[in-house]
């Protein structure tokens, strides 16, 4: 079924479906087979999709469906900084050991702290994977899943990606553009409060200076720097030295993938074995964000659709 709606949206008139009522289409397909299911079927199918502007056009139709859809309301809240959610499990992990094991494996998505599910509904670990891999299609996407889930350092290095092992097109400006008009809306109004205190959100800083700089001097360039003019500038001055923690893991780790790189660039990447796996062992817990793949897939994608727009 959710194969044959896919269908529906290829080519001139599928685009003008899609535009017209594809948004309701695809709510209702949720609150009658449930926003998880759908949602995760999708991505696996545009993840194998060869149609690449099609996909592109999809993903950012569902991404602003997944942010804005009241049906889409528990994934959305459940996938609202999983980041920061899954690293606060990890922090305690030792110390509730015995009922993570008992419970919280086979807690479903309505729980943003779930670890993994033997069920047929994902937990939201699993659901922003499978988002991602889709979203890949879409730097705008990536980006704005990122934000929302409060994967900021995360996001930092798909910026970094973005300028240095990416060719900049016209394309991407466009949807750099149409990521900025995102950040600016009601629905980043949470996102864009952390800039009050960057001392505690270091990394989204970094971020939101980082798509400021890979942008030419445009409308969106004058919107962005507007915003960043609003953060306490004393602290802005600290910034490399305030990125600890987790971000700090995270901005070291992409340093050593760079040393990794060979001329094909990412080469071993995902053979590396990833950071969230190394604070959590070897047991491959589904619990465990596996940023490092992700940002493979992210780079693999990204290099098909600039092939296809150079």
């Amino acid at each position: 079924m959710v194969a044959a709606l896919l269908d529906r949206f290829r080519g001139d008139k599928g685009l003008q479906l899609l535009q017209s009522r594809g948004s309701l289409v695809i709510r209702r397909l949720c609150s009658l087979l449930g926003p998880e299911k759908v949602f995760t079927t999708v991505s696996h199918l545009l993840v194998r999709e060869q149609d690449l502007p099609f996909a592109s056009t999809m993903v950012q139709a569902l991404n602003l469906i997944l942010l804005t859809a009241p049906e889409l309301k528990q994934p959305r809240n459940a996938l609202k900084n999983v980041v920061a959610h899954t690293h606060g499990h990890l922090h305690h992990h030792h110390h509730d050991s015995a009922h993570s094991s008992s419970s919280s494996s086979a807690t479903p998505l309505a729980s943003p702290m779930a670890s993994g599910s033997h069920g047929k509904t994902p937990t939201a670990v699993e659901m922003f994977e499978a988002l991602y891999r889709s979203f890949s299609h879409s730097c705008c996407a990536t980006l704005s899943l990122c934000l929302h889930a409060g994967a900021y350092a995360h996001a930092c290095e798909v910026i970094d990606c973005l300028g240095t092992d990416l060719d900049i097109s016209d394309h991407i400006l466009l949807e750099l553009d149409r990521l900025v008009r995102l950040i600016e809306s009601p629905m980043f109004t949470a996102v864009r409060l952390k800039l009050l205190d960057p001392a505690k959100h270091p990394a989204l800083c970094k971020c939101l200076y980082g798509i400021l700089t890979l942008l030419p001097q445009s409308k969106a360039w004058d919107t962005l720097n507007r915003r960043l003019e609003s953060v306490p500038s004393d602290k802005l001055v600290m910034l490399s030295d305030l990125i600890t923690g987790e971000s700090s893991l995270d901005h070291a780790s992409a340093k050593e993938r760079k040393k990794e790189k060979s001329g094909t660039g990412f080469k071993h990447l995902g053979k590396s074995k990833s950071r969230t796996q190394d604070h959590a062992g070897d047991n491959g817990a589904e619990g465990h964000i596996h940023f490092d793949r992700l940002l493979h897939v992210f780079y693999h994608c990204q290099s098909k659709h600039g092939k296809l727009h150079n």
